[in-house]
């Protein structure tokens, strides 16, 4: 069991993902707003994978080094 050392780095990233979608889509209609959009829905999933691979190696090093303490 992880515990409380899971929420940190989920919360992150959600809170990066809302953000960036909510600015993309407050912005007023324009030539650059689809442009835009699609930018920051390619970030967002560049994100959602590359932290999905790696989640699960940076939460057992953290489990690791709370555990040796």
């Amino acid at each position: 069991m992880i515990g409380g050392l899971a929420l940190t780095p989920f919360a992150a990233a959600a809170i990066r993902i809302v953000l960036a979608a909510a600015l993309a889509l407050g912005l007023p209609d324009g030539p650059a707003r689809s442009v835009i959009l699609a930018a920051t829905y390619s970030v967002v999933l560049f994100c959602v994978i590359g932290q999905g691979g790696t989640i699960k190696r940076v939460l057992e090093r953290l489990t690791a080094k709370e555990t040796t303490r």
